[in-house]
C-alpha cells in the first residue's frame, strides 16, 4: 500500500518516511465528539504553520486532502479554532474601540451590535460554535450530491471558521493600537466582501472534484453562503431573545 501524505511504500500501520497513518477512515459524528475537539491542542509543532499557509493558498483542495486521509501535515481542525479563539479573546479585552462603534449612526443597529457583543463577551467561544454547525448545515444541503456526510461538514467549516478568525484577526489588533475610527470602520466593512470571497473559493475548490460543473459550483456555493447567513441571523435573535 502506497502511504497518502507521500506515497511511500507502506508495510506497517504508520509510513516509515513521513508518519502517515496507514489506514484512514472516513470522519463520523462519534470521531468529532470523542477526541475530534482536544486532539493535538498541545502540538504547535505538529503542522500549524503548514495549515494555516494551506488555509490561505489552496484552501478548498487542502481540506479536501485532509478528509481524504492526507493528514499527518495537518493541525487539528478544533485545536487550531479553540487556539485562535482564545488569542482574539485576549487581544480585543486590550481594545477600547468596539463593533457597535464601527456600524454607523443608527441607533438601532448600534443596540442590535451592543447585544451581540455582550453575548460574545459572556460567551466567547459561543458564536463561533454555533456557527460551524449552521454553515455545515448550509454546506450539506447545498453540496448534497458530493456525498460528503455531516461530520466532513463540521470539519471543512471548522477549517473555514478558523481562516476567517485570522483574516479579521488585522481588524482587532489595530483596534488596539489605533484609535482613528476611520481607518477602522473601512477595514470593518470590507470584511464581509472578503469574507464572502474567502467561503465562495473555499467551498469552489473543495467541491471541484465531486463532477460539478462550474455554474453549478457557483451557484451552490452562492447558494450555501446565503443559506449560512440567514441560519444565523436566526440563531442570533433566537439566543438574544433567550437571554432577554
Amino acid at each position: 500500500m502506497r502511504c497518502l501524505n507521500c506515497d511511500s511504500l507502506v508495510e506497517k500501520n504508520f509510513c516509515a518516511v513521513c508518519g502517515q497513518k496507514n489506514s484512514i477512515h472516513r470522519f463520523s459524528l462519534k470521531d468529532i465528539f470523542s477526541l475530534g475537539i482536544f486532539n493535538g491542542i498541545y502540538m504547535l509543532n505538529r503542522g500549524f504553520f503548514f495549515t494555516i499557509k494551506e488555509l490561505f493558498t489552496r484552501p478548498g483542495h487542502s481540506i479536501r486532502e485532509y478528509l481524504n486521509g492526507k493528514r499527518i501535515n495537518h493541525f487539528n481542525a478544533f485545536s487550531l479554532l479553540i487556539l485562535l479563539i482564545t488569542v482574539v479573546y485576549l487581544v480585543d479585552g486590550y481594545s477600547e474601540i468596539k463593533i457597535a462603534d464601527l456600524v454607523g449612526e443608527d441607533d438601532n443597529v448600534k443596540g442590535f451590535t451592543q447585544s451581540i457583543e455582550s453575548f460574545m463577551k459572556d460567551y466567547p467561544k459561543a458564536i463561533y460554535l454555533i456557527n460551524i454547525p449552521l454553515m455545515a448545515i448550509a454546506s450539506y444541503f447545498s453540496f448534497k450530491k458530493s456525498k460528503i456526510n455531516f461530520a466532513e461538514n463540521i470539519i471543512l467549516n471548522t477549517y473555514v471558521s478558523g481562516a476567517l478568525i485570522i483574516l479579521t484577526f488585522p481588524l482587532t489588533v489595530l483596534s488596539v493600537f489605533y484609535s482613528g475610527k476611520d481607518i477602522l470602520i473601512l477595514m470593518f466593512r470590507a470584511t464581509p466582501y472578503f469574507t464572502f470571497a474567502y467561503v465562495f473559493i473555499v467551498y469552489y475548490q473543495f467541491y471541484s472534484s465531486f463532477n460539478f460543473r462550474k455554474v453549478g459550483l457557483i451557484v451552490r456555493s452562492v447558494l450555501a453562503i446565503g443559506i449560512f447567513s440567514a441560519l444565523q441571523v436566526a440563531a442570533i435573535v433566537i439566543l438574544l431573545f433567550a437571554k432577554s
